[in-house]
């Protein structure tokens, strides 16, 4: 039994430690440009670091997820 426990909890930091993606790269207020697929046009918009260091993408579209979106990083 504590075996077990003691798998789940390493298997978790591990999942908990994870990076999401490319996105974990960029702060807070950094610019980016995006792009949903097949659709037109490219939009500016700033990184906001949420609780958990969790990150989006602020725009005049609203707030968009790094997994819905194609994305560079720079200044524009």
């Amino acid at each position: 039994m504590r075996q077990s426990v003691a798998a789940a909890l390493v298997a978790l930091a591990a999942f908990v430690c994870e990076h999401r993606g490319q996105e974990y790269t960029l702060n807070h207020g950094d610019s980016v440009l995006f792009w949903l697929a097949d659709e037109q046009p490219v939009r500016s918009g700033v990184v906001l670091v949420l609780r958990g260091g969790y990150r989006v993408i602020n725009s005049r579209i609203g707030v968009v997820d790094f997994r819905d979106v194609e994305w560079c990083y720079g200044n524009y």
